[in-house]
């Protein structure tokens, strides 16, 4: 079963550029699966990531 996690976020504008900031709990970083930080775009089978 996959958790959805559901927070409040503020939205930021510079110039062209788009992002959301918000908040987690450590628990919520600890879900199995959560984050990979081999891939910053998932939807894009050859991004790379750091």
């Amino acid at each position: 079963m996959k958790k959805i996690i559901v927070r409040p976020a503020a939205l930021v504008k510079q110039g062209q550029l788009t992002l959301y900031s918000t908040s987690l709990k450590v628990s919520d970083l600890l879900i199995q699966n959560f984050y990979n930080v081999d891939t910053l775009d998932p939807d894009d089978d050859n991004d790379k990531g750091y």
